[in-house]
């Protein structure tokens, strides 16, 4: 999936600022990283996931690159955000709902979701491309200013 996400964004995401949002490891975040992101916030609720996070970020040597904060803390819009709730719950909605609110996205920005949930339609949001991976879905959104 990761190879999947990766390769939607590939043109898009050199120099890009990236959130990880429902982060766990933080494995998306982090390969954004290698893909020439100039940097990424990681969200997760999780402590034993935020612990995980800030230990890879020391093992990679990208400390200087990364951030690791609550959602509701974060003011400043990002290129590309990447959401993967757990799956079976209203995360998809209420962060779609939020980011859209926020503007926690550029103008032109893009939001990848993965879940089997198709995210609720939002004015602000534009669903550029739909891929099927089994019973799971990757939508990837376009953000346009009202």
């Amino acid at each position: 999936m990761r190879a999947a996400i990766f390769n939607i964004c590939a043109s898009y995401i050199e120099g890009a600022s990236f959130l990880d949002l429902c982060a766990g490891s933080g494995a998306v975040g982090f390969e954004a990283l290698s893909h020439n992101a100039a940097q990424v916030t990681f969200v997760d609720s999780h402590p034993a996931a935020r612990r995980a996070i800030k230990e890879n970020a020391a093992t990679l040597g990208v400390e200087d690159k990364v951030s690791i904060t609550h959602f509701e803390k974060i003011k400043n819009p990002f290129d590309i955000i990447f959401l993967d709730p757990p799956y079976e719950t209203e995360l998809v909605k209420k962060f779609t709902r939020e980011i859209c609110e926020k503007s926690l996205l550029m103008e032109g920005g893009w939001l990848i979701v993965e879940s089997p949930l198709q995210p609720p339609k939002e004015k602000t949001l534009e669903l550029i491309k739909t891929k099927e991976y089994g019973n799971t879905f990757l939508y990837v959104f376009t953000f346009k200013k009202k």
